[in-house]
């Protein structure tokens, strides 16, 4: 069966943000090359989704978690499945369910897999017929690492996340009299590095300006910088609509993340190279193989060095125009949004190769409860610190070593126990693990280590 007459139904947490962005374009593109897709939420899909579906022709619906039977029909009638994956507890909990028909099945992560809330697990990557990285870097993720080389030919398959540069194409650098340094995206610590403030104002000279946009955190962020003393070198703009515009306005874009962050495509590095804005990054992630250092941008071994590699392009605009016109030219040509489109295109004929089949997550051993499915989403070592705090609650010991953990295990989503109760409130044992994460959590002191 070609690709333009297979039925492929994708099926994703919620709609909206980079992940969003990126299916959406793909879906848009793929439809206008004759092909045949359509788009479930299983919870919602935000109203800049709905808006960006509607003009590209996409049929979109939402909340479908709680329409089952209608969604049970769409994966029955699909020749292909195609789950957009990250840890989210009604994706979870949909995958457990014993009600699934026979599906051809592709999973696209959506996270570098390394991380509990946000770790690729075992029981995940078996699931479908073939599991998709969207970064190289999963391949190293432990989970997948531990593959027999046998499994990884037969499942394991690279489908870069770009969901291509048509809305920043036309936008380049402008002329401008201060030397500006931007970021773009989440604006809070569960993805910025804790130490941003400092690092961007060790990088300072007197006419540097830090322009910062996005959310959810961002009046925080606002509040933090005026009890520095330095509210009037942020700029912080809050959620913003036109990323070419704002990206115009820069000349270094500063992006240093966490450790433990579990972004793959990061679509803002791509969209500020593409407009010709070199970035600076920590070499810790996915950030290390969307940058090339020293080509398209600078990747910097630890803060200090991110604030003398900001303050370096500030210093020499030879190499920084040098850098921005290698950015420009590379990430419009590997981002290409075709590129995306051929790479699912293959994984699609390799699929309409195999047969249809029933499969679950309880397969793997999981029972019906979501304490249970919760336990399995985090991988072995989180689950275990979890039991043994119960055990401890229950001995009246003191309680064990967290440190296994991340920051984001304490975010009140990510995929955290938090994030679990809240979708699934009549369940016990998640009501008492909220409590007992929250008796722990190593934020209350301050931000989190890193």
């Amino acid at each position: 069966m070609t690709p333009e007459k297979t039925e492929i139904l994708h099926v994703t947490p919620h709609l909206g943000g980079g992940v969003g962005r990126v299916l959406l374009n793909y879906i848009g593109v793929a439809l206008a090359k004759g092909q045949r897709h359509s788009l479930m939420c299983l919870d919602y899909a935000n109203p800049w989704a709905k808006s960006k579906a509607l003009e590209n022709n996409i049929t979109l619906r939402d909340n479908m978690f709680w329409k089952r039977k209608e969604l049970r029909e769409a994966v029955k009638k699909a020749d292909i499945l195609a789950v957009h994956w990250w840890n989210h507890p009604l994706l979870y909990s949909w995958l457990a369910s014993e009600n699934l028909p026979e599906t051809r099945a592709l999973v696209w992560s959506h996270v570098s897999g390394f991380h509990s809330p946000q770790i690729i697990t075992r029981e995940i990557l078996f699931w479908p017929d073939v599991f998709a990285v969207s970064n190289p870097i999963s391949f190293n993720a432990p989970a997948v690492a531990e593959l027999s080389h046998a499994e990884k030919e037969r499942r394991l398959r690279l489908i870069f996340s770009s969901g291509g540069l048509s809305h920043v194409e036309n936008y380049a650098v402008k002329e401008h009299s201060d030397f500006r340094v931007g970021y773009l995206g989440t604006v809070d610590y569960a993805k910025m590095h804790p130490g941003f403030l400092e690092m961007s104002l060790a990088s300072a000279g007197e006419d540097t300006v830090f322009a910062v946009a996005g959310g959810p955190s961002h009046e925080a962020l606002r509040r933090e910088a005026e009890e520095l003393g330095a509210g009037d070198k942020f700029e912080i703009l809050g959620p913003i609509e036109n990323v070419g515009e704002f990206l115009s306005t820069l000349d270094v874009f500063g992006y240093p993340l966490i450790r433990e962050h579990y972004g793959t495509g990061e679509q803002v590095l791509i969209e500020a190279m593409a407009v010709g804005v070199p970035p600076v990054v920590l070499g810790r992630g996915s950030e290390e193989l969307v940058v090339e250092n020293g080509v398209t941008g600078l990747v910097a071994e630890d803060p200090e060095d991110y604030a003398l590699c900001v303050r370096r392009l500030k210093d020499d605009p030879e190499l920084r125009s040098t850098l921005s016109r290698t950015a420009r030219e590379k990430a419009r040509k590997r981002f290409a949004i075709e590129n995306t489109v051929t790479a699912f295109d293959s994984v699609y004929a390799e699929l309409m190769e195999r047969p249809k089949k029933r499969r679950s997550l309880k397969g793997k051993g999981v029972s019906s409860g979501m304490d249970r499915v919760f336990l399995l989403s985090q991988g072995p070592d989180a689950a275990r610190v979890y039991q043994k705090l119960e055990k401890a609650e229950l001995s009246g010991s003191p309680s064990p070593d967290v440190g296994v953990l991340t920051s984001i295990s304490w975010a009140e989503t990510k995929g955290s126990v938090y994030h679990y109760a809240s979708f699934f409130p009549e369940n016990s044992r998640l009501k008492k693990l909220s409590e007992l994460m929250t008796a722990v959590n190593p934020l209350k002191g301050g931000r989190y280590s890193n």
